[in-house]
């Protein structure tokens, strides 16, 4: 991230980033439970593949992206502070996360 030449160091960190869309909490009711999923995901899939490459490709990176840097030591301690920094603003938050982020998520 500070553009330090990682080849030369003893020592690097690898930083991964998601970026998931996230969706209201599920509630299952009766209805939900009467309709044809298969038949639903089936048409999703068909429409989804008449699509031009690039169109797909950007509904794709809308729904989920995930993203690899590798890391100085000096920037890992730069992105941990940061990280705890948000943290600390998320939980002021009315609504907080849902999960510890020192955990994996819930949802993976």
């Amino acid at each position: 991230m500070c553009g330090a030449d990682l080849l030369g160091l003893d020592l690097r960190y690898i930083l991964t980033l998601e970026l998931a869309q996230a969706y209201d909490p599920m509630e299952v009711t009766a209805k939900d439970l009467k309709r044809n999923l298969r038949g639903e995901l089936e048409a999703l899939i068909k429409s989804l593949e008449k699509l031009p490459a690039g169109e797909a490709r950007r509904l794709e990176e809308e729904v989920y992206s995930s993203f690899r840097f590798d890391v100085c030591p000096e920037c890992a301690e730069e992105l941990r502070t940061d990280a705890k920094r948000l943290l600390r603003v998320s939980r002021a938050r009315l609504d907080p996360l849902p999960f510890d982020p020192g955990e994996k998520h819930p949802a993976t």
